[in-house]
């Protein structure tokens, strides 16, 4: 017997390793494809950084410092001499007609301009009046409007509410607002934010006026509602910009923050698809079914393959983070701040993900093809919500970003999203801001993300086991749906014991089965065994038979008798619904570890590695029967199997190049090795010709001594040779058991006489007086023509020699034979088929004379006849092809429409110009605020009341910090000095309380950290309320300043600048992905016919390879333009700018008409470079997809004017028109998209008026005349 298994655990870790060695062995036998997995994840993060140091950056080793700035220092050219400003307000009363007055005048004598209050009722009244007055251009009658929502000594509540488009930029791109649904921006250049703006740049609130106003209103307010002041010290007001530290000028992240997430994507989609490949693969050719007859459990097959490819993955993802992380042109990488462990820990958790994600695909699918296509439809769908998501970052709930952190390439983006906006402020994620989100007020950062993937993984292998369980596929027995809620699962339901079935009487016809031998031992002994796949119907029916040690017992019985289903049971695949079986001693039910390491099991299927050569199968499957044999025990074993089945010359060749016939002999080999005591075969010589087929039956009988072998066969002459014991199955019962001869004795018909007469004159009955005179029981079995068959008695032996006697010397006798009972006749007799094959060998012969008869002369065609007689026959075998193959003319139809549908519904999601919320100027809206600063000794007291205001905003009074000192470099070191994240996230106001000695002059200074947008209406809300709070002594004062911008006006709405490049990418890149799925599939066939030898009967026929590939051509094109016509129906039905109006339509799809002449032949020359139809299908689509994201991402950073590779643009251009058609098809696409909005931008109202100005805008020059 073989040796007992290890321990469970020590077992396990054994097939683990076995398996990994098996995994990686195949892996190697695919080098090209081993190192595209390799590779082509740091591929385009390494032409990135080729771009990246092809970007100039520049140091400021010094710190930016800024000087200060005047509330009145606005922009001369929006407020120009002698010219007169409205300023809107409501509620219309005294009080607030009293402030507007005083704060009307105020503006008066500061800008030396007029200004005029217009009260009214509310504020519809108000935007209604601002709407119908500026409906075109605006023209600068109205300033702002001012909304007064309770104005008391103690509360000072208004809204400003100044244009929706900040007047500066009204000849410029209108999607510039007040950004009142951002605190910042999201992503930013590592230095300050413009920079060259002393008073802070956009969105503009000291040019624009809107300091000053709500300066002047505040102070208005103080005048009209408060007592009369406390102190008549006079005080002046300036504001300035926080020094900036030291810093890298770096424009790269803005592009990566976009591309960054999309390369990621399409490096990691082929190795995903070759995985899902494989797994299903494996389960479509029944490995994962025989491995587990072999004894390997579930687990474990899922365990080796995460860990190969996991590992496997390694090197890809430690090249990926050194090509982030280097530094490359005057030491700057890609990612300069980030930890690149924790980089490397963000792309494992994402590959473990992935991983995860492809073991849940698999258990869906039983065909490879299918399988690989749907990875690559799934990731690419999962991916795209990004773009709809990020386009609007800021405004969507951090809920709704959690729930789309649950789609597997989404929740990647946005990790590198949020690495990017940390990048860009100089921080990075390391392990002190891992966990700190990138946007204040935001819940989501990298740490939250990595527990969402990890919580997607296990989510995905909960759904693979129950899937596995549930809905095994075609080969394997699905449990209940609810199996998880049921004891038996985890407890296992209650067996009888041996005793009590052995004496549970059996329905065997006990006359039909041979008494068992007394002196051989059972190497398997069944007893009352059945199997109900749904509770009814039984495939084995309370089934009792002994197989015994040193014989071959052969199990025959017609499709459906259970033999397989019995096979199943015994190796442990599935387990008996009732009664059990002992092998070797050991019970099915409870000891299939110890029976495993003495099987051995021959499917009638070959369960062979395509990779592994005939010795390491060998070697492979000897481990995982015996894992207690050493190196050289397991070399021997494999050696002398070799030898025994005469495959020594063989033995390093790979089984995909192995005959049928050498395939069945390692198979039995496979069964033979680790010194089987128990060995299932069924239809071992299935496939194999006569000489190899006699091989096997002299190898077995001479292996069978110690052995218990069950042979499963539908040949009868295989069974009589070699069963010992030949049982015989009908509807899942043993009809009948024994030896051969007791068989034909049970079942035959004695002995068989032809007699052949010598003409057709003898007569029968001549004949029969002859037989009948020495045998009496004869009988007549048939006479036709001059052939008489009779059957003999097989207990008159002693009286056939006179009788051939006399027939020899009868002259009317030209011949005669005599035969015994076949085994085939028992069989037949047995499943009562003789009849059956009768009629279908008669209707055979009927219709073969029919043939015979009608067959005519054929006519040979010549010339353009026989060239066209080819054509529409391959053509119509194209047809008949696509017809009966509905999953590929659907991939080739629906799949891209699919696709393109997403990416169309994606874009719509994307924000447009809308109306900009209200924003209150409060300092608590950022994550954790601190204040420091900075006074005079002599000013004490103003500071304090400084103090007491933030205080109303900052609980904690250690994050407000008074130092008095008003020296500018203590200052200026004491910003700069902060932590990078300090000064980006919460260091965001200060102020500098000081006096002028000589004048006596109070200096109120509110200095803001401008990488904010609202900083400056915030620190000058604050100083003011210190102002008031000492000079008037209102200690309980609180301020609130509400920016609400206007309504859109008419202009605003119909005025839209050039579409996007980001819009442009989406577009190009989901019709790139259409395509690529849509030209994949004509590859498939092309592939199937030349690696079965058809394409090479066809030629042998006469059909030319001109005819042979323009049939191709033809019919794939055909299919090509109505998947086409339904991705232009999509654009029109979605009504994609630039793609559905006027003639757009047309142009498309002539685009599509054109390239579909250039990408056909291209799919045929690749299809060479494959030999499956499924590979050549996943890998097409994949190198199309690559190669033209790669050539769109290209061609969009090298065009970036502010990356200075304009030139580098300009040659790589023609390049990749040239050799990417995909490429061609996407800027088709996107050239109709950006002309159409240029053009419809030059057609809007006021365009020329635009034209008309001094500084004409960029987007309109194309328009000026």
């Amino acid at each position: 017997m073989g040796a007992t298994r290890p321990s469970s655990l020590t077992s396990a870790l054994s097939d683990i390793r076995l398996l990994l060695w098996k995994n990686f062995k195949i892996q190697w036998r695919h080098p090209v494809q081993s190192l595209v997995e390799l590779l082509l994840p740091c591929l385009l993060v390494f032409i990135l950084s080729m771009f990246r140091g092809s970007v100039e950056v520049t140091y400021f080793p010094d710190a930016t410092l800024y000087k200060n700035f005047h509330l009145t220092d606005v922009d001369s050219k929006l407020f120009p001499t002698n010219s007169t400003f409205a300023v809107m307000y409501t509620s219309d009363n005294k009080e607030n007609g009293a402030i507007m007055a005083e704060a009307v005048q105020m503006l008066k004598d500061a800008l030396k301009i007029n200004f005029k209050p217009m009260p009214f009722n509310d504020s519809t009244t108000m935007e209604h009046y601002y709407l119908t007055a500026q409906n075109v251009i605006r023209d600068g009658q109205v300033l702002c409007g001012v909304e007064f929502v309770e104005m008391s000594r103690n509360k000072i509540h208004f809204k400003l509410r100044f244009a929706s488009v900040p007047r500066y930029y009204a000849t410029s791109n209108i999607r510039e607002n007040w950004e009142t649904i951002h605190l910042m921006p999201e992503l930013t250049s590592p230095g300050p934010r413009e920079k060259s703006k002393v008073d802070g740049g956009k969105p503009g609130y000291a040019r624009e006026g809107y300091l000053l106003m709500q300066h002047t209103i505040i102070l208005a307010a103080a005048k009209v509602l408060q007592n009369p002041p406390k102190h008549k010290q006079e005080f002046n007001w300036s504001l300035a910009r926080f020094p900036f530290p030291p810093y890298v000028s770096d424009l790269f992240l803005f592009a990566l923050s976009f591309l960054f997430p999309a390369v990621i994507v399409f490096s990691f989609i082929y190795s995903s698809v070759n995985l899902t490949k494989n797994l299903v693969i494996e389960k479509e050719r029944r490995i994962n079914q025989f491995l587990k007859m072999a004894g390997l459990k579930e687990l474990e097959h899922w365990i080796s393959h995460f860990l190969h490819s996991i590992i496997w993955s390694l090197p890809s993802l430690v090249i990926l983070v050194v090509l982030l992380c280097v530094k490359l042109k005057e030491g700057i990488a890609i990612l300069n701040f980030s930890n690149p462990f924790l980089l490397f820990l963000f792309f494992f958790i994402y590959e473990t993900n992935n991983i995860c994600l492809c073991f849940m695909i698999s258990t869906f699918f039983s065909k490879a093809n299918l399988a690989g296509i749907a990875t690559g439809v799934i990731f690419f769908f999962t991916f795209l919500p990004f773009f709809t998501v990020v386009a609007q970052y800021s405004t969507i709930s951090s809920a709704l970003k959690i729930i789309y952190c649950f789609l597997p390439n989404t929740n990647m983006a946005f990790g590198i999203y949020i690495m990017a906006m940390k990048e860009s402020r100089a921080v990075g994620i390391d392990w002190s801001t891992i966990s700190e989100p990138a946007l204040p007020g935001d819940i989501l950062n990298l740490l939250l993300i990595l527990g969402l993937m990890l919580v997607n993984s296990v989510i995905y292998l909960l759904v693979t086991w129950y899937t596995t369980q549930a809905f095994p596929g075609e080969y394997g027995v699905a449990l209940p749906w609810y199996f998880p809620f049921t004891l038996d699962y985890w407890k296992g339901g209650k067996d009888q014991e041996f005793s009590e079935l052995a004496n549970i009487k059996s329905e065997n016809d006990q006359e039909n089965v041979e008494k068992d031998p007394f002196n051989l031992r059972a190497g398997i002994k069944i007893v009352n065994l059945s199997k109900s796949y749904d509770g009814k119907t039984y495939s084995v029916s309370n089934l009792n038979l002994n197989i015994f040690h040193g014989q071959i017992t052969a199990l025959l019985g017609h499709n459906g008798a259970g033999k397989t289903t019995t096979i199943s049971i015994l190796t442990g695949l599935f387990k008996p619904s009732s009664g059990t079986a002992l092998v070797n001693g050991y019970d099915i039910r409870t000891n299939m570890n110890a029976i495993r390491s003495s099987l051995g099991i021959c499917p009638q299927y070959n369960v062979l590695f395509d990779e592994l050569t005939v010795t390491e199968h060998l070697e492979f499957y000897c481990k995982l029967k015996r894992a207690d044999l050493n190196a050289n025990e397991i070399k021997q074993e494999v050696k002398s199997i070799i030898e025994k089945l005469d495959l020594t010359d063989k033995q390093k060749v790979q089984s995909s190049k192995l005959s049928g016939g050498m395939k069945r002999k390692l198979c039995v080999g496979i069964a033979l090795i680790g010194g089987s005591k128990v060995v299932f075969l069924d239809e071992p010589t299935s496939g194999m010709d006569v000489s190899a087929r006699r091989f096997i039956w002299d190898l077995l009988l001479k292996e069978k001594e110690h052995r218990s072998i069950l042979i499963s066969t539908h040949f009868m002459e295989e069974a009589d040779i070699l069963g010992d014991r030949i049982a015989i199955m009908a509807g899942g019962k043993l009809q009948c058991c024994g030896s051969p001869l007791f068989l034909k004795k049970r079942y035959g018909t004695g002995y068989g006489l032809t007699v052949a007469k010598r003409n057709t004159k003898v007569e029968t009955e001549t004949i029969n007086e002859m037989i009948l005179k020495h045998i009496d029981s004869a009988k007549l079995e048939s006479s036709v023509g001059t052939e008489v068959t009779y059957s003999l008695p097989d207990d008159k032996t002693e009286l056939f020699e006179p009788l051939l006697s006399e027939l020899e010397s009868n002259e009317n006798i030209s011949n005669y034979g005599i035969s015994v009972t076949t085994m085939e006749e028992v069989f037949l007799k047995v499943g009562d088929y003789a009849k059956n094959k009768i009629e279908s060998m008669t209707d055979l012969n009927e219709r073969q004379k029919q043939l015979d008869t009608n067959s005519k002369p054929v006519a040979r065609n010549y010339g353009l006849t026989l060239l066209s007689q080819q054509l529409s026959a391959l053509v119509m075998k194209k047809i008949i092809f696509s017809a009966r193959s509905p999953f590929l003319t659907g991939a080739q139809l629906l799949i891209p429409f699919l696709i393109l549908n997403m990416t169309l519904l994606s874009l719509k999601a994307i924000p447009r110009l809308k109306e900009s919320p209200p924003l209150h100027m409060e300092l608590n809206q950022f994550h954790n605020p601190q204040v420091t600063y900075f006074y005079d000794p002599t000013v004490q007291q103003v500071a304090s009341k400084y103090a007491d205001a933030i205080r109303s905003q900052i609980a904690s009074s250690e994050k407000i910090i008074g130092i008095p000192n008003t020296d500018p470099t203590v200052i200026a070191t004491k910003i700069i000095s902060s932590p990078i994240s300090v000064y980006n996230y919460q260091y965001m106001i200060s102020a500098i309380i000081s006096q002028n000695s000589t004048t006596n002059i109070t200096t109120l200074t509110g200095l803001f950290n401008n990488q904010a947008f609202h900083t400056p209406s915030i620190a000058l809300k604050y100083i003011d309320e210190a102002y008031i709070r000492y000079v008037y002594g209102q200690s309980n004062l609180s301020i609130t300043v509400t920016n609400l911008p206007l309504p859109l006006l008419t202009v605003d709405n119909l005025k839209m600048s050039v579409m996007t490049n980001q819009t442009q990418f989406q577009v190009m890149q989901g019709l790139i992905l259409a395509i690529s799925f849509l030209v994949g599939s004509f590859a498939v066939l092309a592939v199937k016919e030349r690696v079965t030898m058809a394409k090479h009967i066809q030629k042998l026929s006469g059909v030319r390879v001109s005819v042979y590939w323009l049939s191709y051509f033809l019919t794939d094109y055909v299919f090509y333009l109505l998947s086409s016509c339904l991705m232009v129906i999509a654009f029109v039905i979605y009504k994609e700018n630039g793609l559905y109006q006027d003639k757009q339509p047309f142009y498309l799809a002539l685009g599509f008409v054109l390239h579909g002449f250039a990408i056909l032949p291209c799919v045929y020359a690749l299809s060479f470079m494959f030999n499956a139809p499924a590979t050549a299908y996943a890998r097409i689509c994949l190198y199309v997809t690559v190669l033209g994201i790669a050539s769109i991402l290209s061609d969009q950073i090298t065009s970036i004017k502010a990356l200075d590779l304009l030139n580098t643009n300009r040659i790589l251009k023609p390049i990749l028109s040239l050799f990417v058609p995909v490429y061609d098809l996407g800027k088709v696409a996107a050239n109709l998209m950006q002309n159409y909005d240029t053009n419809k931008a030059c057609n809007m109202d006021g365009v020329q008026f635009l034209c008309s100005l001094a500084t004409t805008p960029e987007f309109v020059i194309p328009c000026c005349k």
